[in-house]
């Protein structure tokens, strides 16, 4: 009875364990169990129980040729899934070796751009902190010397305007076909001269009423001198606005005309002082001596 329960049920043991034939010498113990709860409920029709149930060996066709080329396709396909296995867990190595190289390299980079700039921070600070002593030491030198950084940058300025805007950019050469005894250059630059100040007190940022009479009688003194030199002298202008005039003295202010010889001032009895036109610009009065 046992033996026919064993012929009868271990194929069909083998297969519900999922037990490949070739590793039966592998799963004895299991087969053994498995068997042993199948034949004892047999037994107990006769009252009796076999409580330990062992298979030891199992007898395989070794010499049956469809035996062998199974047992070779079984050795095949281990050493396959093997083979795969290690490849597998090479580029598993591989990959995890790539990323710790990248991680390596990108903490290196990381702690080499830090270094670059803490280095450039260093040095823009010890730049920075060498200019202001510089800077204090200057303005310590200027304190001493009792005049301000504003004061010596205007004086500096001032010196290259005029140098740019007279010596520099006007030309010196005298004219030998004027009556004038001097250059046309030279009063080229006279006249430029109001344009440069205009210029130092953009720059400087002086104030407009410091520089506007020097820049006015200038610019009028250097418009007037080059009238002269290209034959306009039928009129000038005059520092007070009034344009194109054509008399000796102006007929809006009554300041004297640049080119005209100086003649005696009178005051007027409405106020107006130091009058040199025959009348007077402000009530219309005529100069006492002509009167008489």
């Amino acid at each position: 009875m046992i033996v026919s329960q064993v012929k009868a049920n271990f194929a069909r043991t083998i297969k519900e364990n999922q037990i490949n034939v070739l590793e039966l010498d592998s799963y004895l113990d299991v087969l053994a169990e498995s068997l042993k709860n199948l034949i004892n409920p047999a037994l107990e029709e006769y009252g009796l129980v076999m409580p330990e149930f062992y298979i030891t060996t199992i007898m395989t066709p070794d010499q049956d040729p469809n035996f062998q080329r199974l047992k070779l396709q079984f050795a095949e396909k281990t050493l396959r899934v093997r083979e795969e296995e290690i490849r597998q867990k090479e580029a598993e190595a591989m990959q995890s070796r790539k990323i710790i190289e990248a991680q390596t390299e990108a903490q290196l980079k990381l702690v080499n751009a830090q270094s670059e700039a803490q280095a450039l921070k260093i040095k823009a600070m010890a730049e920075a902190e060498a200019y202001r002593l510089q800077a204090l030491a200057e303005a310590e030198e200027m304190k001493a010397k009792g005049y301000t950084y504003q004061q010596e940058t205007a004086r500096q300025v001032g010196l290259e305007a005029l140098q740019n805007g007279i010596t520099g950019g006007g030309s010196s050469a005298s004219s030998s076909g004027s009556d004038s005894p001097l250059g046309a250059g030279t009063f080229h630059d006279i006249a430029s001269l109001g344009i440069t100040l205009g210029a130092m007190g953009g720059i400087i940022n002086m104030t407009k009423d410091v520089l506007t009479p020097v820049f006015e009688t200038s610019e009028s003194i250097g418009s007037s001198v080059g009238n002269v030199i290209s034959g306009k002298s039928g009129s000038w202008d005059c520092p007070c606005g009034a344009k194109n005039n054509t008399s000796r003295f102006c007929p809006e202010c009554g300041a004297r005309r640049p080119d005209s010889p100086p003649g005696n001032l009178w005051d007027c009895s409405c106020g107006a002082k130091n009058i040199a036109s025959r009348f007077c610009p402000e009530c219309g009065a005529k100069r006492e001596d002509e009167m008489k």
